[in-house]
């Protein structure tokens, strides 16, 4: 029977994308993906190398909403922001740079850097925003590292290159454990793009899922 090959592009959210698995379905069976979970329309792909379906859309989608953002931030935004801007600075919050939980944009490795080490202050009292977002994802991250560990030590769980841990084969994981797997990885996922979107130059998610889990948690080595 003939196969249909596509990619998932829900990147980020679904780790079948996350991993750029080639996916085949049946000739007139839906063309989605096969996570349950995800269930997204796949891409259509030959299986040919190079980069992955949907980097040059997204590098596309956020030139352009880089560009309209700064068009319209350069005029009231200015005047709104500043005063928060100028309070934030004044408390000592590092990265902030406007209301809204705004970040600077900065180096992948500073990002990195800062996120390794205890914060200035509580995430909480950082106002709503994706900054604030992502140092929850730390902080969890953080707080559930003995309990990680721990499945990893026991061979219970793989890293690989998308930055991601999964059971290995044949783990028998409790309820309670793959929950734990399960948010460990929407943190992952939470932190990754973060820094991807704040990361100066511009920086692709899977580069930076593959420098954490290479060099930062030591958990997938390239062959």
């Amino acid at each position: 029977m003939a196969l249909r090959q596509g990619r998932c592009r829900n990147y980020g959210v679904c780790h079948f994308a996350d991993d750029r698995l080639l996916q085949a379905v049946e000739a007139g069976a839906e063309f989605v993906c096969g996570n349950p979970e995800c269930r997204s329309p796949l891409a259509e792909s030959t299986g040919q190398g190079g980069p992955p379906d949907g980097v040059v859309r997204r590098r596309l989608v956020l030139g352009a909403g880089l560009v309209l953002l700064a068009g319209l931030g350069s005029g009231l935004g200015y005047y709104l922001s500043r005063p928060a801007a100028e309070g934030m600075a004044a408390a000592g919050v590092s990265g902030f740079a406007g209301g809204g939980g705004t970040a600077m944009r900065k180096p992948m490795e500073q990002w990195m850097n800062e996120f390794a080490a205890p914060p200035a202050q509580a995430p909480e009292t950082l106002p709503p925003g994706k900054l604030r977002l992502a140092w929850g994802a730390v902080g969890r991250i953080k707080a559930r590292s003995l309990d990680i560990d721990a499945l990893k030590q026991a061979g219970q769980l793989v890293g690989s290159e998308s930055g991601l841990l999964n059971p290995v084969e044949g783990a028998r994981l409790t309820p309670e454990q793959r929950s734990l797997v399960g948010q460990e990885n929407q943190d992952r996922r939470t932190l990754f793009a973060f820094v991807a979107e704040y990361s100066n130059p511009a920086t692709e998610y899977e580069r930076v899922a593959n420098e954490y889990a290479r060099n930062r948690w030591r958990e997938w080595s390239p062959k």
